[in-house]
């Protein structure tokens, strides 16, 4: 697993005894707490960590994993002193129902609404990123501009 400011779930992860999973559960709430001064209090890399491996426990040990290792449930631990979360939406699968075009199961209305629904959050997922590209890019340029005015400014 590679950490950096925050973490996503990766995979093929081992179902922990009920034992070990209370003596994370233990372990993580006695270390030192962080102290805030007003802003948020500092984020340690083995507490985010820490915290990482307790979730996935208590995910792995309540669903289990499937033959591939995966789990039906994912998530990502954002430590928000150094990363903010983009706020994209989770994208919806296409309908897994198995009917083909011509088959019994949902008719094409309710297929047509699913894949509307799926370009809804396609669009706003690609709207948000598209703001931050922008932001970024501002920034980036505000940057520049400062870098040339004080190149020219020197004598």
């Amino acid at each position: 697993m590679s950490v950096s400011a925050g973490i996503r779930m990766s995979r093929n992860h081992t179902k922990p005894s009920r034992a070990k999973l209370l003596a994370l559960v233990t372990n993580w709430l006695e270390l030192p707490q962080s102290k805030s001064n007003g802003g948020w209090a500092p984020v340690d890399k083995k507490d985010l960590e820490a915290l990482y491996f307790i979730l996935v426990g208590l995910i792995v040990r309540h669903w289990g994993m499937d033959a591939d290792g995966d789990v039906p449930l994912e998530f990502a631990v954002i430590d928000r002193t150094k990363e903010y979360d983009p706020g994209f939406e989770p994208m919806p699968y296409p309908m897994r129902d198995g009917g083909g075009l011509f088959d019994d199961g949902p008719t094409n209305a309710k297929r047509l609404e699913q894949e509307e629904r799926r370009f809804r959050v396609a669009m706003m997922n690609l709207s948000i990123a598209t703001g931050q590209v922008n932001d970024v890019y501002r920034m980036m340029e505000h940057f520049k501009a400062e870098i040339k005015k004080a190149a020219e400014a020197k004598p």
